[in-house]
């Protein structure tokens, strides 16, 4: 049978693109602000606090008959996690907006990434938001987390991965500014490639550029194991070809974890 797809369409992507349907780019199509994360993850927040509230009231009848004091006692303790939900809420958008206090811990990191990030995710397609965008607001925050816990490192211990179909220009550009600095850049065809790089240089930082998806998913195998500074790319030729970055940002999350902070 015949393929009627558009030839960039059937350009062999990977599971992590199989919805992509062969249409370009436009160069900020998932770039997002940080409040395409923060309003879902609020609204996913609340969400949570309704359900619970319902399953209180649906059994708290059998729950008087067990103890007099358990319904007010859960009750409680229900209103007191639903404060703490949205005080860390407050937390995180005060951490990624003004740059300032401490980081994250790692089990709240671990929190943010296996709970409150799914959760986000599925109220995100609920509204219509593209999961890139969400994504790329996420990866935002989370690079603002990363300045936040001022990482230093040497230059031996920094390790910058970038992806095979980066422009060869932009490329060229990222390897000459990392033997500026002496770090080692590894240019990797997947995240297979990525792992066995990390493996044997053992980093104490890596600076990543990939596509949403990609990084989401190296965040979240090594998450609070080694700082991440995450770069998505721009694909204005559509995913995995001649994507682009902008080298601004490369230099300025190798100063970062290089101690070199303007």
């Amino acid at each position: 049978m015949s393929d009627d797809r558009p030839a960039a369409a059937r350009r062999l992507l990977g599971d992590a693109w199989s919805d992509w349907d062969g249409s370009p780019e436009r160069d900020d199509s998932a770039d997002a602000p940080l409040v395409a994360f923060f309003w879902p993850a609020l609204l996913a927040l609340g969400i949570w606090a309704v359900l619970m509230a319902v399953l209180w009231f649906l059994v708290e009848p059998r729950m008087a008959q067990a103890w007099v004091w358990l319904p007010d006692t859960l009750a409680a303790a229900l209103t007191v996690g639903a404060a703490v939900s949205v005080g860390w809420w407050i937390r995180l958008a005060w951490l990624a907006t003004e740059r300032g206090g401490r980081g994250l811990s790692h089990i709240e990191l671990l929190v943010l990434l296996k709970g409150l990030l799914p959760s986000t995710q599925r109220i995100g397609r609920l509204i219509g938001t593209s999961p890139d965008r969400l994504t790329n607001a996420f990866l935002k925050l989370h690079n603002a987390l990363v300045r936040l816990a001022r990482s230093q490192v040497d230059t031996s211990e920094l390790v910058i991965l970038l992806p095979r179909c980066l422009d060869k220009s932009i490329r060229r550009g990222a390897r000459e500014m990392a033997d500026q600095y002496g770090c080692h850049l590894a240019i990797v065809p997947g995240g297979g490639e990525a792992r066995r790089v990390i493996r044997e240089r053992r980093p104490r930082a890596v600076v990543a550029v990939a596509c949403e998806r990609d990084l989401l998913s190296g965040i979240e195998e090594i998450a609070g194991v080694i700082p991440v500074y995450a770069l998505p790319n721009r694909r204005p030729e559509g995913p995995c070809v001649c994507t682009q970055i902008d080298p601004g940002d490369l230099d300025t999350a190798i100063r970062d974890f290089l101690g070199l902070r303007a």
